[in-house]
């Protein structure tokens, strides 16, 4: 044990998120399930809340309810953005749609999400991550008290 090399540093992305707040999010390119393209250029000037998730996640699956609750309060602000990003392909998303309302813009793998997981390096589900209007983030973290915190942030806008 003793001969083990010193763990790396956490990068600006590193699974508990910290680091990134503050810093510029990464150029995306998404298209939601309905055909609506969404970038951090024509992104500028709102606020955007997203969750990294895919359907076999038991603890995704099961803030759905928190997440929709949250989407419903601020569903009238047309200022603020809810994007949901996961690996899965568009078809599976599609039908679990059918089963479970969750209120958000969805993206799939193939239209954007792989990519935005990856460049994010997105380890844990899930992950939420809110940018700001002026395209930097402002939080970033695995689920546990992140919906408080979300919550929080967005009753200041």
């Amino acid at each position: 044990m003793e001969n083990l090399p010193p763990h790396p540093p956490l990068d600006d992305f590193s699974i508990s998120g910290e680091e990134a707040i503050g810093k510029k999010a990464l150029p995306f390119v998404l298209k939601s399930l309905d055909g609506k393209q969404y970038t951090n250029q024509n992104l500028l000037g709102k606020t955007v809340v997203i969750n990294f998730w895919f359907i076999r996640c038991a603890p995704c699956i099961e803030e759905i309810p928190d997440l929709n609750r949250l989407a419903a309060t601020y569903s009238q602000r047309e200022d603020i953005v809810f994007l949901a990003v996961t690996f899965d392909r568009k078809s599976q998303v599609a039908e679990f749609l059918k089963k479970q309302a969750f209120d958000y813009h969805h993206i799939s793998g193939k239209e954007g999400g792989q990519k935005m997981i990856q460049d994010n390096k997105i380890m844990g589900f899930p992950t939420h991550m809110i940018i700001d209007k002026k395209g930097t983030i402002a939080l970033k973290g695995v689920t546990g008290l992140m919906i408080q915190e979300m919550e929080a942030y967005l009753q200041k806008l």
